[in-house]
Protein backbone atom coordinates (compact mmCIF):
# COMPACT_ATOMS: atom_id res chain seq x y z
CA UNK A 1 0.00 0.00 0.00
CA UNK A 2 1.23 3.51 -0.79
CA UNK A 3 0.93 6.28 1.78
CA UNK A 4 1.32 10.03 1.23
CA UNK A 5 3.98 12.11 2.95
CA UNK A 6 4.87 15.80 2.85
CA UNK A 7 7.85 16.05 0.50
CA UNK A 8 8.62 19.77 0.56
CA UNK A 9 8.78 22.75 2.86
CA UNK A 10 5.55 24.67 3.46
CA UNK A 11 5.31 27.76 1.26
CA UNK A 12 2.96 30.64 1.88
CA UNK A 13 0.49 30.76 -0.98
CA UNK A 14 -1.94 33.55 -0.05
CA UNK A 15 -2.55 35.88 2.89
CA UNK A 16 -5.71 38.05 2.93
CA UNK A 17 -5.28 41.72 3.77
CA UNK A 18 -8.32 43.78 2.82
CA UNK A 19 -11.27 41.93 4.39
CA UNK A 20 -9.68 39.56 6.90
CA UNK A 21 -6.55 38.21 8.50
CA UNK A 22 -6.97 34.48 7.82
CA UNK A 23 -8.62 32.12 5.32
CA UNK A 24 -11.12 29.40 6.18
CA UNK A 25 -12.95 26.81 4.07
CA UNK A 26 -10.74 27.33 1.04
CA UNK A 27 -10.33 25.50 -2.25
CA UNK A 28 -8.07 25.76 -5.28
CA UNK A 29 -9.56 25.30 -8.74
CA UNK A 30 -8.09 25.22 -12.23
CA UNK A 31 -9.95 27.25 -14.86
CA UNK A 32 -10.36 26.43 -18.56
CA UNK A 33 -7.19 28.38 -19.40
CA UNK A 34 -5.13 26.33 -16.94
CA UNK A 35 -4.83 29.07 -14.29
CA UNK A 36 -5.26 28.21 -10.61
CA UNK A 37 -7.53 30.28 -8.36
CA UNK A 38 -7.94 30.16 -4.58
CA UNK A 39 -11.35 30.86 -3.04
CA UNK A 40 -12.19 31.03 0.65
CA UNK A 41 -13.99 32.94 3.37
CA UNK A 42 -12.40 35.39 5.79
CA UNK A 43 -12.93 37.84 8.63
CA UNK A 44 -10.93 39.96 11.05
CA UNK A 45 -12.96 38.66 13.99
CA UNK A 46 -12.80 34.88 13.59
CA UNK A 47 -15.63 32.46 14.21
CA UNK A 48 -18.10 31.05 11.73
CA UNK A 49 -20.76 33.72 12.38
CA UNK A 50 -18.30 36.49 11.48
CA UNK A 51 -16.92 34.96 8.27
CA UNK A 52 -18.90 37.13 5.88
CA UNK A 53 -16.19 38.06 3.39
CA UNK A 54 -15.23 36.14 0.28
CA UNK A 55 -11.57 35.96 -0.75
CA UNK A 56 -10.27 35.25 -4.25
CA UNK A 57 -6.64 34.94 -5.29
CA UNK A 58 -6.35 34.66 -9.08
CA UNK A 59 -3.40 32.77 -10.56
CA UNK A 60 -2.35 31.66 -7.09
CA UNK A 61 -0.19 28.78 -8.38
CA UNK A 62 2.35 29.35 -11.10
CA UNK A 63 3.03 25.64 -11.62
CA UNK A 64 1.18 22.36 -11.44
CA UNK A 65 1.94 20.87 -8.03
CA UNK A 66 0.51 17.46 -8.86
CA UNK A 67 -0.59 16.06 -5.50
CA UNK A 68 -0.44 18.69 -2.78
CA UNK A 69 -1.78 19.57 0.65
CA UNK A 70 -2.84 23.01 1.87
CA UNK A 71 -3.43 24.42 5.31
CA UNK A 72 -5.23 27.53 6.44
CA UNK A 73 -3.36 28.33 9.64
CA UNK A 74 -5.53 30.22 12.08
CA UNK A 75 -3.93 33.10 13.93
CA UNK A 76 -2.79 32.00 17.36
CA UNK A 77 -1.94 28.39 16.53
CA UNK A 78 1.83 28.08 16.86
CA UNK A 79 2.09 24.67 15.22
CA UNK A 80 0.70 25.86 11.89
CA UNK A 81 2.99 27.09 9.13
CA UNK A 82 2.44 30.77 8.31
CA UNK A 83 -0.47 31.48 10.71
CA UNK A 84 -3.30 33.34 8.99
CA UNK A 85 -2.21 32.37 5.49
CA UNK A 86 -2.92 29.49 3.16
CA UNK A 87 0.26 27.44 2.78
CA UNK A 88 1.05 24.61 0.38
CA UNK A 89 3.38 21.60 0.38
CA UNK A 90 4.01 18.93 -2.22
CA UNK A 91 2.86 15.36 -1.49
CA UNK A 92 4.66 12.27 -2.68
CA UNK A 93 3.81 8.60 -2.16
CA UNK A 94 5.89 5.76 -0.72
CA UNK A 95 5.34 2.08 -0.21
CA UNK A 96 4.37 1.09 3.31
CA UNK A 97 6.06 -2.10 4.47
Amino acid sequence: MKIPYIASEWQELFRPKETGNYINDHCIVKDLEGKYHLFGITSFLGGATNERYFAHAPEVLKEDYGWYITTCGWNGYDNMPNPGAVSIARLEWREEK
